[in-house]
């Protein structure tokens, strides 16, 4: 029973808001990135302090889900590569919201969205993408 809450745990693609936002500042940075530096963003863009130990909470977290792997030192600290990209990560999160909450119907999905405020420049943007299909 707890090997397979651990498996269930590894195999998850699922990650939480935080380590979304470390994975963000991960992308933003070219998919590669130290402690120092999630630590810095993270505060600089979102205003939020975690401690290097949170971090690296986060960051084991995210390899044992397949996200990240560990590379070689630079200087004293370790990077942290990404291995999945943002617009895999994206494409992954529309996925299972589109299963688990609208049933598979993409058009159920689209339909909620467009129900939302949505500004002239984004309804111009959808009507671009749309057109190109």
């Amino acid at each position: 029973m707890e090997e397979e809450r651990l498996m269930g745990r590894v195999d998850s693609k699922e990650i939480g808001t935080r380590q979304q936002q470390i994975m963000q500042c991960i992308w933003e940075a070219g998919g590669r990135s130290t402690v120092p530096e999630i630590i810095e963003r993270l505060e600089r863009k979102a205003g939020i302090r975690l401690t290097r130990q949170a971090v690296n909470t986060f960051l084991l977290i995210l390899m044992e889900k397949g996200f990240l792997a560990q590379g070689p030192k630079e200087g004293k600290a370790y990077i942290y590569i990404a291995l999945i990209s943002e617009d895999e990560f994206r494409r992954s999160e529309l996925e299972r919201i589109e299963k688990l909450t609208y049933g598979g119907s993409p058009s159920a999905l689209v339909a909620t969205m467009l129900e939302t405020e949505i500004s002239d420049e984004e309804l111009k943007k959808i009507k671009r993408l749309m057109d190109q299909l």
